[in-house]
């Protein structure tokens, strides 16, 4: 994989369709800031081919462009894992019910040095299709 990514790669096998679903931190350039969002890539198999999990034109799985909240508090998408369905090792999700847990903070919060950045925890829950 090329591009902006950066870290916080994770492997799921999506147990619905079989598929594989990788996602993968990557942090885009805005106002000379890192802010931070997930990449999201599928497969058949484990071998690729991978192709992009969105339609997005920069393949945002989740990031400011494509979340929105009741109450505003990030404006970044970071570390984040999204909830398995099992309680083992397992990396199995549900892709028709996807809980993405993230660490995110506002660019108004963002500080010169990561060892201060005020990170907070959040959930993203995925809306069905309509």
């Amino acid at each position: 994989m090329e591009g902006d990514i950066f870290e916080a790669q994770h492997t799921y096998k999506m147990t619905r369709s079989g598929r594989y679903l990788t996602i993968v931190e990557a942090q885009g350039k805005s106002a000379g800031r890192g802010r931070r969002y997930y990449k999201g890539y599928v497969a058949d198999r484990l071998e690729g081919p991978w192709t992009p999990a969105t339609n997005h034109p920069r393949d945002v799985f989740a990031g400011a462009e494509n979340t929105t909240f009741q109450k505003p508090w990030t404006d970044s998408v970071s570390h984040g894992e999204l909830l398995r369905i099992g309680k083992d090792e397992r990396m199995e999700i549900d892709e028709n019910d996807m809980t993405f847990l993230i660490q995110g903070l506002p660019d108004s919060e963002y500080a010169p040095s990561y060892s201060e950045l005020p990170w907070r925890l959040g959930l993203l829950r995925q809306i069905a299709p309509r």
